[in-house]
């Protein structure tokens, strides 16, 4: 093996880190970015100058020391150690970025640093530059240093790859005797040192030299290709690996001899990726992978088959992974012959000049007719007659086809699947179609080679129809992908429930199978069950629910909602609520009673954890009632006078024991299973009533003080202990709501709403169903009606209180009933937030006197405007620019803050008594209230943090990296949103800043500038 293809294989074992998690070498066309010279912002002063000397020296010639030296360049360097970090970086979507960085780091010319991460937006140093271009020479040794610059000690990490650089004629210095070693390389040292690396050094003198000449052969040489910088300022990494990779592909100079007159004799033009690594750029047809093929040719596991531009079909060793989406088009790649073994491809790059490919989902395809696919928006039809089709990953054969149902039918994939056209030619008719199409299973058992589980009937027209499906595969001849939340694992180790999405070919030699845990916990409403097209709202978010699950959607219930690759709601698991229940119980709340039409049966109506239940009592009925002691059998007679007189009467135990108060109507019953009839019904009764009946442990026994405002002691309030997880009752707290289903929700409880360390729970509530005397089964919340108006004292100013945005938009529409909704879209640190309005919600101006209302300044205060019964419109009070406070449900909103009410005066300076400040009260005492500071900005630094002085308050510091939303006002009442958010150093003495201040004062969530123009 030679030396070279040894150092690749260390490189590529190296640099195995810096490819990304699919490990795939393979991105988009070139041509995704502007494929221009860069633009360059020329400066006087020059930072790096060459020497106007003929170049002869070259790099391998010169009399080195072979001293086995192990880089510690670009990244070695001892602050590099750190651990890798998740911030975003401007290169996370350079699609040209990410293609330089997967051909440099495997030929180990970026290795990195020690926690694997590359860190693009960091500088470069002009040391580590000199470094990282010695790799892209493949230089295999260094010379020894000999202190050839004044500031460049021997000792320096970089002093041995600093002198075989200059000896290369590669550097020079700065010109008066220094480097500057730990300097940020600028754009313009970038462009002098590539182009003297490829040897191109007396064309860019004869050009002009400094700076001109250098720019002109850096551009012809295309080394700027997608880049940009000025001259004189620090380029990052991301820059430098762009303008590497560039030089890789650019033409090579390599010096052979000098002729008789001293000039320099090069060899014939070549890649600098040919010359030094034997790497050969070549195009052709991507026709198969280890999964899928177009040709029908199989690859095993490592191997990828090319058809070059002589219709030759190649198959080369390939580690990449992930390269499905290229089949069948047109690609560049970067192959190394393998001495005398296949040839192995580094690199694969989409080239979109000479393929179309056209991606359609399933939802807009029009129809199919004669393989002539109609997409909406687009008026020609899609040639797709004579097209291979392949098939979830597999070519379908004509009699697979036919089975399906035609070509017709197979183009028309499920809701959820999709079309990709491929025209290799560009010819104008689609040679291949991959029809993604993905069938949805609730596991039910799997092992090494078989899964079962449920699917939808698609034979049926009933709404949640399903069927049991066994999937059998071979393992030694099926290829089977399973991922669960993007990392593979077995078939066998799915388990029961699972929300399986799986796409498989015709035959199931093919088969993909992704799981994920995603859910969301909390009651369903606004239900909506069509075939193909269910959906719900959760927490305020609409979903699609799948078939499957359709007949599992139950109102007002509390339930775990899992989802699938595409969001919608798969599967649900609904929370049984348990307490004190003996077998065969539940729970209930009454909602009413009433005689059957037949007069001969009396039916109760209960909000139980299942939903809404109307059931028939028994004639002989174990009844407690609500003062009893212990529990009675009514008679036939007995049963619709007794039960008739409890509801219509309200005579069940009440809050505070208050004839006048919120009556408690729970009750524990038991029902047989195949009447559905109640022989066992248990009203709740209170502690004291408890205190005196020797039967006690068989009652439904309840604490009737409302505990709203209690103190709370160490997690317990007035003595009683509230854990997570017990049962929740959440019912209207008017009696002439508790009718109505869409008033209830039953679950589990978070024990955190009702213990406040300061004063116990803002909500009412009482408890009850002990456990030692002390422990709490069941709470129980009283709630506004569904179609109440919301309060602003409901707004807690607690713990992190309340979101805000910088409104930008308000958009009107309409909800399943048909009401008006508004849609507020803005933003907060620069990225897009939104709230949606519902029938409870309650909008207005904060108060300029105090904000802050009630003991501890525990809620919110405005001046109401307008209200989702309003006759007017919510677009009347908010406007562009205004800062927005609200409740992310969307039923509470207050403006802090309103740009249109901005006034200038005759010189067009700002009035600032014209926006009301909002300034420092009494909340900023308290530890665990939200602060929000609004004032002007007098100064403002960045040292170790980053910090502004507000007029009215003083220092505020934050992180300097935080981002902050900008609005400005100008003197014609303009007002412009910044969609990107700033930093600190965008700030303006003089402008207002609003900071919204969270978790007792430590954390900042928003931050907003409002800056007035003239």
């Amino acid at each position: 093996m030679g030396n070279k293809m040894k150092k690749l294989i260390c490189a590529l074992l190296a640099s195995a880190m810096l490819v990304t998690s699919a490990g795939v070498i393979a991105f988009a066309d070139d041509e995704t970015t502007t494929d221009t010279d860069a633009e360059v912002t020329e400066t006087v002063d020059a930072t790096e100058e060459t020497d106007a000397t003929e170049e002869t020296d070259e790099t391998e010639d010169t009399d080195t020391t072979d001293t086995d030296t192990t880089d510690t360049e670009d990244t070695d360097t001892a602050e590099d150690t750190t651990t890798t970090t998740t911030t975003s970086s401007a290169y996370d979507d350079d699609e040209y970025y990410q293609k330089a960085l997967s051909l440099c780091s495997t030929l180990g010319i970026i290795t990195g640093y020690e926690d694997g991460s590359v860190r693009p937006d960091s500088n470069v140093t002009r040391a580590e530059m000199a470094s990282i271009v010695l790799r892209m020479l493949d230089v295999q040794s260094m010379s020894t240093y000999q202190n050839g610059f004044t500031d460049v000690d021997s000792s320096h990490w970089a002093a041995n790859q600093i002198q075989t650089a200059m000896e290369g004629s590669i550097i020079s210095g700065m010109g008066d005797g220094t480097f500057q070693p730990d300097g940020n390389v600028t754009y313009a040292q970038i462009m002098v040192m590539l182009v003297n690396a490829l040897n191109y050094t007396q064309d860019a003198e004869y050009n002009g030299g400094w700076q001109s000449g250098y720019t002109k052969i850096a551009a012809e040489l295309n080394l700027t290709k997608n880049t940009s910088g000025d001259y004189d300022t620090a380029s990052d990494r991301g820059t430098v690996i762009k303008m590497v990779y560039n030089a890789l592909l650019a033409d090579y100079k390599e010096i052979t001899s000098t002729d008789d007159y001293g000039n320099v004799v090069y060899t014939s033009k070549q890649t600098l990726s040919e010359a030094k690594f034997d790497l050969i750029e070549a195009k052709g047809i991507l026709t198969a992978t280890s999964k899928t093929t177009v040709t029908g040719t199989e690859m095993q596991d490592g191997e990828i088959q090319i058809m070059d531009s002589d219709n030759n079909f190649i198959t080369y060793d390939c580690t990449l992974t992930d390269l499905e989406d290229y089949l069948a088009q047109s690609v560049t790649y970067y192959y190394q012959e393998n001495s005398g073994l296949t040839p192995e491809v580094l690199a694969v790059v989409y080239d979109s000049s000479k393929t179309e490919v056209v991606d359609v989902d399933a939802d807009a395809i029009e129809s199919v007719e004669d393989g002539l696919v109609k997409v909406e928006k687009v008026s020609k039809k899609k040639d797709c007659s004579e097209a291979t089709i392949i098939y979830n990953g597999k070519i379908a054969t004509s009699a697979e086809i036919e089975e399906y149902g035609g070509l017709d039918a197979i183009l028309l994939p499920d809701d959820y699947g999709s079309l990709k056209l491929v025209d290799s030619d560009k010819d104008g008719d689609y040679d291949y179609v991959f029809v993604n199409n993905y069938e949805l299973m609730i596991v039910t058992t799997a092992s090494s080679d078989k899964l079962t589980g449920k699917m939808s009937d698609a034979t049926s027209d009933d709404i949640g129809a399903t069927k049991a499906v066994t999937i059998s595969v071979d393992e030694d001849d099926a290829v089977i992908t399973v991922t669960r939340n993007g990392a593979e694992v077995k078939l066998r180790n799915l388990k029961k429930n699972d929300v399986a999405i799986i796409k498989r070919s015709l035959d199931d030699s093919v088969i993909d199978i992704v799981v994920t845990d995603e859910s969301v916990t909390g009651t369903a409403s606004a239900i909506t069950k069509k075939l193909d097209a269910s959906h719900v709202t959760i927490a305020g978010e609409k979903y699609d629910v799948a078939n499957i699950a359709v007949d599992d959607l139950k109102s007002s219930t509390q339930s775990t909602f899992y989802l699938d690759m595409f969001g919608r709601i798969c599967y649900i698991e609904t929370l049984t609520a348990t307490g004190k229940l003996q077998s065969g119980e539940s729970y209930g709340w009454v909602m009413n009673a009433y005689l059957s039409e037949s007069g001969d049966d009396y039916y109760i109506q209960l909000m139980t954890s299942d939903g809404e239940q109307e059931l028939k009592l028994s004639t002989k009925l174990e009844y407690w009632a609500p003062t009893a002691t212990e529990p009675v059998t009514l008679s036939d007679s007995e049963v619709e006078d007794t039960i008739s007189a409890l509801v219509s009467g309200d005579n069940f135990i009440k809050v505070d024991d208050k004839s006048s108060g919120t009556p408690i109507r729970l009750v524990k019953y038991k029902a047989s299973s195949s009447s559905n009839t109640v022989n066992k019904l248990y009203c709740a009764i209170s502690t004291t009533t408890a205190a005196s009946s020797s039967k006690a442990d068989d009652a439904v026994v309840i604490n009737t003080t409302n505990l709203n405002g209690t103190p709370s002691v160490s997690s317990s309030v007035a003595g009683y202990n509230i854990s997570d997880g017990i049962i929740e009752f959440k019912v209207p707290s008017s009696t002439s709501d508790m009718k109505d289903s869409s008033n209830y929700s039953i679950g589990e409880a978070t024990s955190s709403v009702y213990v406040v360390r300061e004063n116990g729970a803002s909500v009412d509530y009482v408890i009850g169903e002990f456990t030692n005397t002390i422990y709490a089964n069941i709470v129980i919340q009283f709630t506004a009606s569904t179609t109440a108006i919301a309060e602003f004292s409901d707004m807690d100013s607690a713990g992190n209180g309340p979101s805000v945005m910088l409104v930008d938009e308000v958009e009107m529409g309409v909800d399943d009933d048909d009401e008006i909704v508004y849609t507020i879209n803005g933003y907060r640190g620069g990225a897009s937030v939104s709230v949606t309005t519902n029938k409870n919600t309650n909008f207005g101006y904060a108060k300029t006197s105090s904000i802050w209302g009630g003991t501890s300044n525990r809620y919110f205060q405005a001046d109401e405007k307008w209200n989702a019964k309003s006759d007017d419109y919510l677009t009347d009070y908010l406007d562009k620019g205004d800062i927005l406070i609200y409740t992310t449900d969307g039923k509470l909103l207050l403006t802090y803050s309103r740009a249109s009410d901005a006034e200038f005066d005759e010189d067009g300076e700002f009035v600032e008594s014209s926006i009301p400040i909002i300034g420092v009260n009494n909340a900023t005492n308290s530890s665990s209230r939200v602060h929000y500071l609004f004032d002007q900005i007098t100064d403002f630094d960045l040292d170790d943090v980053a910090w502004v002085n507000l007029d009215g308050y003083g220092n505020v510091t934050f992180d300097p990296s935080a981002a902050i939303d900008l609005v400005t006002i100008n003197s014609k009442g303009k007002v412009t949103l910044e969609e990107e958010a700033i930093t600190i150093s965008d700030l303006e003495v003089g402008d207002y800043m609003f900071v919204n201040i969270i978790d007792k004062g430590s954390s900042i969530q928003a931050m907003i500038v409002y800056r007035f123009e003239n």
